[in-house]
C-alpha cells in the first residue's frame, strides 16, 4: 500500500557546544509518548516509530563535540489499516517536532517525508 515515511531528526542539548555528547535514550522515549499520547488524544491520530540515538556532524566552528553531538531521530511510517489521512498524518509529524523542538529549546529541527510502498503483515 502506499504510505508516507517521516524522518524527524533533532538535538536535546540546547545551544551548539563541544559539551553535547550526553543524553538519556529512555527519557527522551517517555518525553515522546507523553507528545505522541497528547496528539492523539486531540487528533486520534498516533504518531508511531522508532527512535534511534546518532551523532551529528557539523563544522568544528560551530563547536562540534569530538565525535559529534549526540541527537536522535524519530521515524515510521503511516498506516492506512490506522490513518487514511495522509496531510492530517503529516500535519501530526508536524506538531510532534514542535513540541520536541520547544521541549528541548532547539534553534531547528529537522523533517523529511517520502512516499514509500507500506508492507503491514499481521
Amino acid at each position: 500500500m502506499q504510505s508516507t515515511h517521516y524522518f524527524l531528526t533533532f538535538g536535546v542539548n540546547e545551544g551548539f557546544s563541544k559539551n553535547n555528547t550526553e543524553a538519556n535514550k529512555l527519557e527522551v522515549g517517555e518525553k515522546i509518548k507523553e507528545f505522541i499520547k497528547q496528539i492523539e488524544d486531540e487528533t486520534n491520530i498516533y504518531v508511531s516509530g522508532v527512535l534511534i540515538k546518532n551523532s551529528a556532524i557539523y563544522k568544528n566552528e560551530w563547536q562540534c563535540p569530538y565525535g559529534g553531538e549526540v541527537t536522535f531521530t524519530y521515524m515510521g511510517d503511516r498506516n492506512n489499516n490506522f490513518c487514511n489521512d495522509d496531510e492530517k498524518y503529516r500535519e501530526c509529524v508536524i506538531r510532534l517536532a514542535k513540541m520536541i523542538k520547544e521541549e528541548y529549546k532547539q534553534e531547528e529541527i529537522i523533517i523529511s517525508f517520502t512516499n514509500s510502498n507500506l508492507v503491514y503483515i499481521d
